[in-house]
């Protein structure tokens, strides 16, 4: 292992023609998607954050934006958390919001971007890039769905039969989202159609899944104020799982580099 200042010797003798190298292919990748961009073909890219540290103490962090067509990093970012008012979350949003501002300036016009479920960045990319339709990577969205599911399933005295639903619920979801492609009402009803599988229900018409799910509800043991909070939709569910129904995994990203 070398040692710190072995480290900035080579650094300082390498960095150089390291930045010089980045910046000329840089400017081939770019100039690749301006001309697919002249065709008439939409740009599409994934973006997501590395920290040097886990939790929520990181001193620095590097936000990539990808081209989600050719898989070649756009542009990247470097941040310290003395940029964000010592707020670490803070960098991934700082750094997406830099990373769009230059490709921007570059005359790329991005139409589609993906990252993490991360409120802050939906709010940002709202706000100040209202030409960018901001969709939601569904790689993390089933995985936290799969946690909130087995953490349910301990709390209950039939844990283990319960179990056993976990896997083909989880596979039922990436099948609706890849089947879906990129509709995201039919995403949505195909998802919720996990509650109708579950209680033996595998024909209905279509649009009717919500009428045809309070039916079979009802026909279960349930007090007036369970079934008033059942019948109480709730749009914030629908909509995230409609924003995760175009599939542009961000898992890729890092895979790629």
């Amino acid at each position: 292992m070398l040692k710190v200042s072995a480290f900035n010797s080579v650094a300082k003798q390498t960095s150089l023609v390291v930045e010089d190298e980045w910046k000329r292919m840089q400017d081939i990748i770019i100039r690749n998607v301006l001309q697919k961009q002249k065709e008439g073909e939409d740009t599409s890219v994934t973006s997501d954050a590395q920290y040097d540290s886990r939790g929520h103490c990181a001193k620095q962090a590097w936000q990539t934006i990808m081209c989600s067509r050719t898989k070649l990093v756009l542009t990247g970012h470097l941040l310290e958390n003395t940029e964000t008012n010592g707020i670490s979350s803070a960098m991934e949003v700082e750094g997406l919001r830099r990373g769009l501002c230059e490709l921007n300036e570059r005359g790329l016009k991005i139409k589609n971007l993906t990252t993490d479920k991360n409120p802050s960045i939906a709010v940002m990319v709202k706000n100040e890039f209202k030409g960018i339709q901001h969709y939601i990577d569904p790689w993390h969205f089933v995985k936290n769905l799969k946690k909130m599911l087995r953490n349910a399933t301990m709390k209950l005295n039939r844990a283990s039969e319960i179990k056993d639903w976990l896997l083909p619920i989880n596979n039922h979801i990436w099948y609706s989202i890849i089947e879906a492609n990129g509709d995201g009402q039919r995403c949505a009803e195909q998802i919720f159609s996990i509650l109708l599988h579950t209680l033996g229900i595998h024909e209905w018409k279509s649009g009717r899944l919500e009428d045809v799910l309070k039916e079979a509800h009802n026909k279960f043991s349930m007090t007036d104020s369970q079934k008033i909070a059942y019948a109480e939709n709730d749009p914030s569910m629908i909509s995230s799982i409609m924003q995760r129904a175009r599939i542009k995994q961000i898992s890729r990203l890092f895979q790629s580099l």
